[in-house]
């Protein structure tokens, strides 16, 4: 493994480094990932209980009867 071994020693390091970050990387994408749909559902909750809020507030008003 000397330079004359003709052997990529920056090509194997960078193999060796990419080895052991995937397992994290895909473990951090997926945290986001979920987070990201947590986050996407919470502001569909939050969409519908404003939807009912308004038409609750609509069935309260006496004028909407009229």
């Amino acid at each position: 493994m000397n330079a004359g071994s003709g052997v990529d020693i920056a090509a194997l390091a960078q193999g060796l480094v990419d080895a052991e970050r995937a397992p994290q990387e895909n473990l951090i994408n997926r945290n986001i990932a979920k987070s990201e749909a947590q986050v996407s559902g919470y502001a569909a909750i939050s969409f519908m209980l404003k939807a009912m809020n308004d038409s609750l507030t609509a069935l309260k008003d006496a004028n909407s009867f009229n």
